[in-house]
C-alpha cells in the first residue's frame, strides 16, 4: 500500500523561485531551525522569509532535489491530496481561488508522509512525524515531534 502524502496546512508556499533553503541551526537536543523564501497570501501574493523550528528531531537529511539517485520517487506515494496547479493536472486559477478561499496553500511544498516507515523505526518517540520540504534546488527530509513557524517581516 502506498503511503499518503499530506500537504501541511499553512498559509504560505515555499517559493518555487527561491534557489535554496537554509539550515540556520541544528543542536544536540533535536532542535532544527530552517528558513526560506515563501510566497504568502496577504491580500495579494508577496514573498517573505519563513522560519520553521522543528523540535524532537530524530533524523535530518538535506539533498539536491535532482540527482542521479532518485531521492523522492512519487510513484511510491499516494499524491492524491496534493493540488497541482500546472496543466494537465489542474488549473492555476482554481489553485489560487482555493488558496484565497481556505487561507491554506493547496500545495505548500511542505508535506507530511502519513504512516512513514522511517518514523515507525524511531522507538523513543510515539508522536514522531515525517516531514519533507521542497525548494527549487533542495529537499529536506526530517523526522520530528512538532514544529512552529513564523513569517519574518
Amino acid at each position: 500500500m502506498k503511503k499518503k502524502i499530506i500537504p501541511v496546512k499553512v498559509s504560505w508556499q515555499i517559493s518555487p523561485s527561491s534557489p535554496e533553503m537554509s539550515v540556520v541551526e541544528a543542536d544536540d537536543d533535536g532542535n532544527v531551525l530552517i528558513d526560506f523564501l515563501a510566497t504568502n497570501l496577504e491580500g495579494e501574493f508577496v514573498e517573505r522569509t519563513v522560519e520553521i523550528s522543528f523540535s524532537g528531531c530524530a533524523y535530518f537529511m538535506y539533498s539536491p532535489c535532482y540527482s542521479d539517485l532518485k531521492l523522492f520517487d512519487e510513484s511510491f506515494f499516494d499524491m492524491s491530496l496534493i493540488d497541482m496547479w500546472l496543466p494537465p493536472k489542474g488549473s492555476s486559477q482554481a489553485f489560487f481561488d482555493k488558496w484565497k478561499r481556505t487561507t491554506f496553500c493547496p500545495n505548500s511544498n511542505f508535506l507530511e508522509i502519513e504512516g512513514s516507515d522511517e518514523a515507525k523505526k524511531v522507538h523513543w518517540f510515539d508522536d514522531i512525524k515525517h516531514y519533507i520540504l521542497f525548494g527549487n534546488h533542495m529537499m529536506i527530509s526530517l523526522l520530528a515531534r512538532d514544529y512552529t513557524w513564523n513569517i519574518k517581516h
